[in-house]
């Protein structure tokens, strides 16, 4: 019986086998195949400076109330001297060759006197120096309004997701001015005597 068993099996192999055979033997000796190059990517490199990376644009160590400003109002702004208020320009320049999202924000808004310093700032072009020489508005705001603004430090963003306001989109590497103006307002709390702030400008570019 065992020997019928291997006798019926023989049949089907050797039909297998012998497909197999015609098979490889179907398969021409010549033949020529195509490709493209190596494909590739590489992440882009982002780069992004300003122009106040060695010195910072205010120092101001003996900051006083301005005697009758409350407010910012950037039209004829005019503190009663530089310890009261004052304005910087901050060129921002992106250096890489893919579009991008820039936004602007501080390191840090808790400080004492945050609560009572007011600041305003707005983006344009022109500018050639720190004192904000030949700068013409664009008008975009990245904090406060042009007129009678009582924004306070301590409201400027800290985050990229809270930092929306005032957007630069730019489709290739290109410059922006900021021009930042600030001021302690005349109605500012006897508590905010002997405080201080103390933070950073910080921008933020991130490729899309």
């Amino acid at each position: 019986m065992r020997r019928r068993r291997i006798a019926g099996l023989a049949v089907p192999l050797s039909i297998l086998l012998g497909s197999v055979l015609v098979w490889r033997s179907s398969t021409s000796a010549y033949s020529a195949t195509t490709s493209t190059p190596n494909n590739t990517w590489t992440a882009v490199s982002v780069t992004l400076t300003n122009s106040q990376v060695a010195t910072a644009p205010f120092t101001v160590p003996v900051a006083v109330p301005d005697a009758t400003a409350s407010s910012i109002t950037l039209a004829g702004f005019a503190p009663s001297s530089t310890r009261t208020g004052g304005q910087a320009c901050i060129m921002v320049d992106y250096q890489t060759a893919a579009p991008a999202h820039i936004r602007m924000r501080i390191d840090d808004n808790a400080d004492a006197l945050s609560a009572a310093l007011e600041m305003v700032i707005d983006e344009g072009t022109g500018a050639t120096n720190a004192a904000c020489a030949g700068f013409t508005a664009n008008g975009t705001f990245v904090y406060g309004t042009g007129t009678a603004s009582t924004a306070k430090v301590s409201g400027l963003p800290i985050t990229w997701g809270t930092s929306a306001p005032g957007e630069w989109t730019t489709a290739t590497a290109a410059q922006l001015w900021y021009r930042v103006t600030w001021l302690l307002p005349s109605n500012a709390l006897a508590a905010t005597s002997g405080t201080s702030a103390d933070f950073r400008f910080v921008w933020e570019a991130q490729p899309y």
